[in-house]
């Protein structure tokens, strides 16, 4: 389990937070399955885009994980929000050994 909270601070336009909790299971050693609840947002106005998602962590070998994520809006997307989001990418951990 990881969650995560976040501020942001902007010159110009309104300022944001972010939070996320994340809850996981290994099903082998390399092979982590992920749901994420997650919700970035705007303070004044208050304005927030929470979402849905399910992905995975492959550890390829050390320190690279192989991750992946889709999910989808929990509440209908105006003009300017995402319906669906995904993502994959490469996390290296430091030091090397990081993981078994």
């Amino acid at each position: 389990m990881d969650y995560k909270l976040g501020y942001q601070f902007n010159h110009k336009g309104p300022n944001s937070w972010l939070t996320g909790l994340v809850l996981g299971h290994e099903f082998t050693n390399k092979l982590e399955a992920d749901v994420e609840f997650y919700s970035p947002g705007t303070v004044h106005p208050f304005d927030a885009e929470p979402t849905l998602e399910v992905g995975a962590r492959y550890k390829i070998h050390r320190p690279v994980i192989l991750l992946l994520m889709s999910g989808r809006s929990l509440e209908p997307a105006r003009p300017n929000q995402s319906y669906f989001v995904g993502y994959f990418g490469l996390q290296f951990l430091l030091p090397a050994k990081s993981y078994k």
